[in-house]
């Protein structure tokens, strides 16, 4: 079963270089071609890697609904990494029963 770090990667449409260790080329800020392990991926504590997920989701603007609206409202208010990477979760979660 993928981990939620996976299903972002995955969504980000991140190159996996090894399917064997779970190595994939991630795109965070600083560090742009690294390869990095599925346990050191960092969207879930990290909001220079969160952030481009959450713009990606606004990509889709077509896709107005509940789980787009609940990143929003992530990001209001009293700002939480844990609620707006939950959220982030949710929106993929229901973009990829969409484009099944």
């Amino acid at each position: 079963m993928k981990t939620d770090n996976e299903l972002i990667a995955e969504f980000l449409e991140l190159e996996e270089i090894s399917a064997d260790i779970k190595l994939w080329i991630a795109q965070p800020v600083t560090e742009p071609h690294v390869a990095y392990p599925e346990n050191k991926l960092l969207y879930d504590i990290s909001w220079d890697w969160l952030m481009p997920v959450v713009s990606k989701c606004f990509d889709y603007g077509e896709l107005d609904n509940e789980f787009r609206d609940q990143i929003i409202a992530s990001l209001s208010g009293v700002i939480d990494i844990d609620d707006t990477y939950k959220a982030v979760l949710e929106f993929i979660k229901w973009y990829n029963q969409q484009t099944k």
